[in-house]
């Protein structure tokens, strides 16, 4: 699936490195009907730093998240029995507050600009082709979560400012 690769040590200006508390407690969530491509997933990216859950299915990532709030982003499969990783994208973006955003990257094995176009406007942070490198990955995921951790940071402070302003009103 991915090439073996060095990873940078931490400070060394590896993905993560230096983030605020925010992005540092946002959970990875790898959904894969392939368990071992989750596990091989989750295993790079917690060597990378990233707290990482793993999920089998669109039914078992949907009860991950009932249960762990701090999960920031999700990388799915698109082509899953029952629920598909698109399906479960748009669903996830849907109707989210802010306060609670979290970011998606699509990744397959059997990629179709059609899949890439769906993607995108399921509300997908990236798309990514399988094979792909661990450091492709890290660096998508990366990315992923400090947007999740940016969009959570501006709707609290937007909350914060709006009570203010109800308040000096008051």
């Amino acid at each position: 699936m991915f090439a073996n690769e060095t990873q940078p040590a931490p400070g060394d200006g590896a993905p993560g490195d230096g983030t605020p508390a925010e992005e540092a407690r946002l959970v990875v969530l790898v959904v894969d009907d392939e368990v071992w491509i989750a596990e091989e997933l989750a295993l790079g990216l917690e060597e990378a730093g990233m707290a990482v859950k793993i999920a089998t299915s669109a039914v078992t990532a949907q009860a991950a998240l009932a249960e762990t709030i701090d999960i920031g982003v999700v990388v799915t499969d698109i082509r899953m029995p029952g629920e598909d990783g698109l399906s479960l994208v748009r669903r996830l973006v849907m109707d989210r507050p802010e306060t609670d955003a979290i970011e998606t990257v699509v990744m397959t094995g059997h990629a179709t600009i059609e899949d890439a176009v769906a993607a995108v406007r399921a509300g997908a942070f990236d798309f990514v082709r399988k094979p792909f490198t661990l450091d492709e990955m890290i660096a998508v995921v990366a990315a992923a979560r400090a947007r999740a951790a940016t969009k959570r940071q501006e709707a609290r402070n937007r909350v914060q400012e709006s009570r203010r302003l109800a308040a000096a009103e008051a």
